[in-house]
């Protein structure tokens, strides 16, 4: 099939036959030809029909394709990114990007999406009223990067958590109905570092300054139940009973001298 997709561009019934032939690949025929289409498509000298012809079939191919070639195409890109061999680099990120794949980018370029991500999504959050309709957008977006699997480099992990507690406590005039079912899925699948982060969330001044108003406090409620089934460690769960049963309201957290002293001591025990 390369070949023929090297040779012209297809008109489109001929495409719909070759996506339709997909589904009755095995496995590792599918996996031969993903790493066939990416081996006519990220060459410098590529046609522009044989660009074309892969651009349509790749999304087809792809739900097919297993863990391991997918994670191989993230390995390629990152030796291209190593040689300083921008063309196949550029082409090879294409790929991923078509398909919503950016989970498989190598960690630096991945830690970098997913921050570019985050900080979209906090705009998006911020921009008041407009909020309902940009949010659900860069929700999803920051989705689609993180993956299905939810694996975050450290060097994002808490920004990462801050984020998504930041937009879940909600702006404080009303939900983002059509994003807070993907901060749900996203919390949800915190491990026990990531719930602990969130657990502690208050000793940011955004957020702290968010609890002072009522939605938010009832989301934080929300937040805690969530998230204790993931805390495992006894010192983990002796401070989220330590902050259920606090009297003031959450944005008072912070002023608890016992409670700052603790939260300061997890975090740079933690997070230096």
């Amino acid at each position: 099939m390369t070949r023929l997709l090297k040779s012209k561009r297809l008109p489109q019934d001929e495409l719909k036959k070759a996506a339709a032939f997909f589904d009755g690949l095995e496995q590792d025929q599918a996996d031969t030809l993903a790493a066939g289409f990416f081996g006519i498509y990220t060459p410098a000298d590529a046609a522009p029909e044989t660009l074309d012809n892969v651009r349509s079939l790749w999304p087809d191919l792809w739900p097919l394709v297993s863990e391991d070639a997918r994670n191989e195409v993230g390995i390629k890109l990152a030796r291209f990114t190593a040689n300083a061999d921008t063309d196949r680099a550029t082409r090879a990120r294409e790929l991923l990007e078509l398909v919503g794949g950016s989970s498989y980018l190598p960690e630096p370029e991945r830690v970098a999406e997913i921050q570019q991500a985050l900080d979209d999504l906090k705009r998006a959050h911020e921009a008041h009223m407009r909020n309902f309709a940009e949010e659900p957008p860069a929700a999803r977006r920051l989705k689609d990067v993180v993956g299905r699997h939810g694996d975050i480099p450290k060097q994002v992990v808490r920004s990462y958590v801050i984020h998504l507690v930041y937009v879940f406590l909600t702006n404080g005039y009303g939900v983002a109905w059509n994003a807070e079912p993907i901060y749900k899925e996203l919390i949800g699948r915190f491990d026990g570092y990531q719930a602990a982060i969130a657990l502690r969330g208050f000793a940011n001044s955004q957020i702290r300054l968010r609890l002072q108003d009522d939605i938010p406090r009832k989301k934080w409620k929300e937040l805690l139940d969530q998230i204790e089934p993931k805390l495992t460690g006894r010192g983990d769960r002796t401070f989220l009973d330590a902050v259920r049963n606090f009297r003031g309201t959450p944005d008072q957290l912070y002023q608890d001298t016992k409670i700052k002293a603790l939260t300061k001591a997890w975090l740079d025990r933690n997070l230096t």
